[in-house]
């Protein structure tokens, strides 16, 4: 008696197993496009200053893409400490608990205020990290990275 076994199927699963990881390959290159598009945005919208020192504070185009689920993630670094400050706003005080006196600012007397009973001065924020991810989302660039790299899988497989 003999026994004939057919691997076919098997040999194709598991050249189906190695297309997926080019597959993820791809999709961190995307990202890492992305990434670059985003914060090419996200510096034409930062607030320049005297020195350039917040624009200057992003990090290159060196991203570390890590998988996150069913997803990628990239962390955009500004390494200026004033950066969270510029881009979300913050209270304004002297040395000597006064406002500075800054153009941009308004008068707060709510109940919820900082410190209560003395009015408190705010700075508006710029956002401009919030305002690059709305320009790129508006954009068809998105679609045109992540197609592109779909393709060239697909044309791999």
């Amino acid at each position: 008696m003999k026994l004939e076994w057919d691997f076919s199927e098997l040999t194709k699963f598991a050249n189906n197993l190695t297309q997926m990881s080019k597959f993820e390959r791809e999709m961190k290159f995307a990202t890492k496009e992305l990434a670059s598009a985003l914060l090419k945005r996200i510096k034409a919208l930062t607030p320049i200053g005297d020195t350039y020192q917040l624009v200057n504070g992003w990090n290159g185009n060196n991203f570390a893409v890590k998988q996150v689920n069913d997803g990628f993630e990239v962390l955009l670094v500004n390494k200026d400490e004033k950066a969270l400050w510029v881009n979300d706003g913050h209270k304004a005080y002297n040395q000597y608990g006064g406002p500075y006196p800054i153009k941009r600012r308004i008068k707060v007397t709510s109940p919820h205020q900082w410190q209560k009973g003395s009015p408190t001065y705010y700075v508006f924020g710029h956002f401009f990290v919030e305002r690059g991810i709305l320009q790129l989302e508006n954009t068809s660039e998105v679609e045109q990275i992540i197609m592109k790299k779909l393709q060239k899988w697909w044309d791999s497989v």
